[in-house]
C-alpha cells in the first residue's frame, strides 16, 4: 500500500516549537500529528545574545551562542526525525514549511550583533529557524517558507479559497482534535496545507 503525502508546519519560538502535520484522507486535509518540541538541551539559554552572552566578554559570548546553536541544530534533527519516524507507516513525509527570516540581513560580526538590539533579536529566531532549515534538507525532504507578516493571504492564495472558508474549517479542524488548539497550531496547520495543495490536490469544503 502506498503511503500519503504529509507536511509539518512549524511556528517556532525561542528554544522551541509547534509542529503540526497534515495529509490528505479522500482529498480532505486531517491533522495527523501534533506536537510540542524543544529545540535546547537544558541549561541554556534560549536568548543567548540577550541574557548570559551580554554579561560576558566577547569570546566567551561567542562560544555561548556556538553552543547554543550546536543544541538547536541536534534537537531540530532529532525533533524533525522523530516525527518522520512516528509517522512512517502510513505516510511519507515530503516537505517542511517555516517562517521566513527578516529581509534586512544580520550584521556579520558576533559583536556587531551584540551592540545593535534590534538584531538580537533577529539573530536568536534565525538560528532557531537555520536549525529546521538545516534538518529538513538533512533529511532529504523540501523546505518551505511563508511570510512573517500577512501569512493569512499568503496561505489563501496557495489554497486558492478565502479567509472566512480557511478560518472556518481551522475551526472545524480544532473542534475535531481538542485542545490545545491555538494561534501557533492554527498558522502551522495553515501552512503546511498551503505546502500540501502542491503535492496533492485538496478539497477544502467544510
Amino acid at each position: 500500500m502506498s503511503r500519503s503525502s504529509a507536511v509539518v508546519g512549524v511556528s517556532e519560538h525561542n528554544g522551541w516549537a509547534i509542529f503540526v502535520c497534515v495529509s490528505a484522507r479522500a482529498g480532505r486535509p486531517v491533522v495527523i500529528d501534533r506536537r510540542r518540541v524543544q529545540l535546547l538541551d537544558s541549561g541554556l539559554p534560549r536568548q543567548p545574545y540577550h541574557h548570559e552572552a551580554t554579561e560576558l566578554e566577547l569570546d566567551k559570548a561567542e562560544a555561548l551562542i556556538t553552543r547554543v546553536e550546536e543544541s538547536a541544530a541536534a534537537n531540530a534533527l532529532s525533533r524533525l526525525t522523530e516525527l518522520q519516524q512516528d509517522i512512517e507507516s502510513d505516510h511519507e513525509l515530503v516537505a517542511i514549511s517555516i517562517r521566513e527570516d527578516p529581509v534586512r540581513p544580520l550584521p556579520k560580526t558576533v559583536a556587531e550583533i551584540l551592540s545593535h538590539h534590534p538584531s538580537m533579536h533577529a539573530a536568536e529566531g534565525i538560528l532557531y529557524r537555520r536549525a529546521l532549515r538545516d534538518a529538513g534538507h538533512t533529511i532529504g525532504i523540501e523546505v518551505d517558507s511563508y511570510p512573517r507578516k500577512n501569512g493569512m493571504a499568503h496561505f489563501v492564495g496557495k489554497l486558492e479559497t478565502v479567509e472566512e472558508s480557511l478560518d472556518d474549517l481551522l475551526k472545524k479542524i480544532g473542534k475535531s482534535l481538542g485542545p490545545p488548539w491555538q494561534k501557533d497550531h492554527k498558522v502551522a496547520t495553515s501552512a503546511a496545507m498551503a505546502v500540501l495543495c502542491g503535492h496533492c490536490k485538496l478539497n477544502l469544503a467544510i
